[in-house]
């Protein structure tokens, strides 16, 4: 505990002095210039359990198997290639860190579907409209547009196909999965943190025999099945999250959020991963949502008890109000705001905990279903 007050002191000193928010990060600065060295992304496509084909980049650090990976999330309904996307990619690259990033499904590139796998989910069927004068046996392409207002949970299946393509990378060596971070866009800070809470309830490495010691409708993460006994959760691999902007859909609102977090299960995902929300003084959107995810979802200073047990305070969780913009989203990055610094600093300061967390294999082939019902969101 004395080491981790160093660390939040550190933090703290880093995120918020006055002279460092001023400007932004060196290493951002050199990127816009083009003195550092531009990393290719590597091109990925993988799929989901429910049959999207989902596209995205990998960046990898030179640091290679040994470097964390940050995960790159853009916002719901929004333009994914967005440049600053990329800028905050090559940034991360050369700090140290492997970078992954992708089109949540419907957006951008990741449009094509096996229908097959689709629209034999019910979900799917009564969420998603069919392309004029298509039906679900030669429908194969979907697009944002065509989804109802309650279907946006369903995209947490996304970010499932994107921690089993980690994994995978894992076991070759490219990079090391026992320290994933997240940096989050808009509605994407409700769907991570909706997301990092299931990964505790799924095995962080693929248990001998998986397929014959759970019947097929267990073979899913629900709360109706409980991690195995002797296993890992995969929730312990979150070192943070980073919400830019937050903001909620009505399909996954602060209450929802709420039960989800302080059920048992979910409880240790609080301490376990800190988490830095930041908003602009002037977009009233965001900076409600950020102080209710704050306050009312991981209830960060509230003194209450979960299972008769008190809930201790995450040191190294924060709310952040950059003074004087209305901007929201990814573009509180590349305006010259501080934002990069306060990234890279929160990054920096969580990593010195991380340490000595080295790969080990997981074995896990493709991901599993998360039954969103059984969380309570969804409808």
């Amino acid at each position: 505990m004395h080491l981790r007050r160093i660390f939040t002191g550190v933090i703290v000193a880093a995120l918020f002095g006055f002279g460092w928010l001023a400007q932004p990060s060196a290493a951002f600065a050199q990127a816009k210039k083009g003195t550092n060295a531009v990393v290719t992304p590597d091109e990925k496509s993988f799929m989901s359990v429910d049959g999207v084909k989902l596209r995205g980049l990998f960046y990898k650090s030179t640091k290679g198997g040994s470097a964390p990976v940050v995960v790159l999330l853009h916002d719901y309904k929004a333009n994914p290639e967005e440049a600053i996307w990329t800028d905050i990619a090559q940034t991360l690259v050369g700090t140290g860190y492997n970078v992954l990033r992708f089109d949540f499904r419907g957006h951008g590139k990741s449009t094509d579907i096996d229908p097959t796998l689709f629209w034999i989910n019910p979900i799917n069927r009564s969420n998603v409209r069919l392309t004029q004068g298509q039906n679900v046996a030669t429908d194969n392409s979907i697009k944002y547009t065509d989804f109802s207002n309650n279907y946006f949970p369903m995209l947490v299946q996304d970010l499932a196909a994107a921690r089993n393509l980690i994994d995978q990378l894992n076991d070759t060596g490219e990079l090391n999965a026992s320290t994933i971070y997240i940096i989050g866009a808009g509605e994407a800070a409700s769907l991570g943190t909706f997301f990092i809470a299931t990964e505790w309830l799924r095995e962080k490495s693929k248990p001998e025999n998986f397929n014959t010691i759970l019947p097929a409708r267990f073979q899913v993460v629900s709360t109706r099945r409980p991690l195995l006994a002797g296993y890992d959760p995969a929730g312990q691999d979150y070192g943070g999250a980073i919400w830019l902007g937050p903001n909620t859909p009505s399909s996954l609102n602060t209450s929802e959020l709420q039960k989800v977090v302080l059920s048992p299960y979910a409880v240790k995902m609080r301490n376990a991963t800190p988490m830095l929300f930041v908003y602009g003084s002037k977009d009233s959107r965001s900076a409600n949502q950020s102080k209710a995810m704050f306050n009312s979802v991981l209830k960060v200073n509230a003194k209450i008890g979960v299972g008769g047990q008190p809930l201790m305070r995450p040191e190294q969780t924060f709310l952040r109000e950059i003074k004087g913009t209305g901007v929201s989203g990814v573009k509180l990055l590349g305006n010259k705001l501080g934002t990069e610094k306060m990234v890279q600093d929160f990054l920096a300061a969580v990593d010195k905990e991380r340490k000595g967390k080295v790969r080990k294999n997981r074995d896990w082939n493709k991901p599993l279903y998360i039954d969103i019902t059984s969380f309570g969101v969804g409808r």
